[in-house]
């Protein structure tokens, strides 16, 4: 069973309200996850539940991922399903997050390079950095509902991927992924596109690239369609849009460009 077919299942029990509290959320999706991703679910050294963040006020973060020996490499804080809709309660959630690793780096002096906020439908990936707002915006937020189930599937494996984590890979992706100061408000990422007849569309940012893109082959946007392997690109641009039908394959060149200043 492919690790999309495993999402889609997934995705139709959350439909259905079939997880109720956060031990399904936990049992249920992330160690059926887990799993698929190449995780020794059962090595108590490796997949560490209720973790105690600091030994003086007996706090515990609800799942940690280990790469060696009981040595976390990964925090996991599960919430009921739907728990992160409600925009206070994610807020507060958040704190929480922060507030544990805040702890654990101040106690061990150890990096914790990615942590997970989920209510089993969402799903935010952070890079914990020295800088504290990095909790205020997720590397990645991903809908196991709303989403395309390829598309959560690419990024559960590009950060979760056992292997992945094991060799360094996962870490440099999610590094790499995280929006730096160039990302800010004042600097844009550019993108390069050359059309299936040659033509190139150079834009200051995702959104009027797109826009240009849909334009120029003058179709409607749900039958706008790129190659699957520029899809994880074409994901980057459509986040920044207001959600649009599924794409499939136009030939087009997505190129990144160096960010410049507006």
């Amino acid at each position: 069973m492919t690790l999309e077919k495993h999402i889609g299942d997934i995705r139709n029990q959350l439909k259905e309200g079939a997880y109720i509290n956060e031990i399904d959320i936990s049992n249920r999706i992330l160690m059926r996850l887990l799993k698929k991703l190449g995780w020794p679910i059962f090595d108590a050294w490796t997949v560490i539940f209720e973790y105690a963040v600091s030994n003086q006020n007996n706090q515990k973060i609800d799942l940690v991922l280990c790469k060696e020996r009981a040595t976390p490499i990964i925090f996991i804080e599960i919430k009921m399903f739907e728990y992160l809709l409600d925009k206070s309660e994610k807020k507060n959630a958040k704190k929480q997050l922060f507030q544990y690793i805040s702890q654990f780096q101040n106690n061990s002096n150890e990096e914790i390079p990615i942590a997970i906020l989920t209510d089993g439908q969402k799903w935010l990936f952070f890079h914990p950095t020295k800088e504290k707002k990095w909790i205020e915006n997720p590397t990645r937020e991903l809908d196991l509902i709303e989403n395309e189930i390829e598309e959560s599937a690419y990024y559960l494996n590009r950060y979760l991927n056992y292997q992945s984590i094991c060799n360094g890979k996962a870490i440099e992706a999610i590094k790499g992924d995280t929006p730096t100061q160039e990302d800010s408000p004042t600097f844009s990422r550019r993108l390069r596109v050359t059309m299936p007849n040659g033509d190139v569309i150079d834009c200051p940012n995702p959104k009027d690239t797109f826009n240009k893109v849909i334009e120029r082959l003058q179709v409607k946007d749900e039958e706008l369609t790129f190659k699957k392997e520029q899809q994880p690109l074409i994901w980057e641009i459509r986040k920044n849009l207001v959600r649009i039908g599924r794409m499939k394959s136009v030939p087009l060149k997505v190129e990144r460009l160096k960010s410049t200043e507006e």
